[in-house]
């Protein structure tokens, strides 16, 4: 695998400045941006600059959806566990209630941290989906639902690599 390819089951990392798959750059964040396109509740369009933690999701060669995330927390010194921030998942409308999203949940937690993500009020595919995860919600400022879903308890006490 090349180094500026970094995959992991169905999930490929976008990296500045990098072409791959007979796309380039430009030709990928304009995908992103039609997915993105249609979430009703914000207007976020990604540039080169701003993709630094956005994944594509593949489904075989096809891009079928991607999702922006990063760890937070990550300063030891503090009392609060590291945690994954979901700041965006979209799946393509086609490709919806195929088991995809759930996937990408799956893999996250099988880091061994927990996810903490936001969730417009009105968006019930994705409230459905973080129930199926068992997440809780964490606070509920106006609009919007910040939901925590913990990973499964791990068997053995091996350190988690992320």
């Amino acid at each position: 695998t090349p180094r500026h390819l970094l995959t992991f089951g169905k999930i490929m990392k976008l990296r500045k400045l990098t072409s791959f798959i007979g796309c380039t750059l430009d030709e990928y964040i304009d995908c992103v941006n039609e997915l993105r396109s249609h979430y009703e509740w914000s207007k976020k369009v990604y540039t080169a600059e701003s993709i630094q933690d956005v994944y594509l999701i593949l489904a075989g060669k096809h891009i079928c959806g991607f999702l922006e995330c990063k760890l937070e927390d990550t300063i030891w010194e503090l009392p609060r566990p590291i945690y994954i921030h979901l700041q965006e998942l979209h799946i393509a409308e086609s490709q919806q209630k195929k088991g995809i999203g759930g996937s990408v949940i799956r893999h996250l937690l099988n880091k061994g941290v927990e996810i903490e993500l936001y969730v417009a009020d009105e968006n019930d595919p994705m409230r459905r989906l973080i129930e199926q995860f068992e997440g809780k919600i964490k606070h509920k400022p106006e609009n919007v639902g910040i939901y925590r879903i913990k990973p499964p308890q791990q068997s053995n006490t091996e350190p988690v690599v992320i």
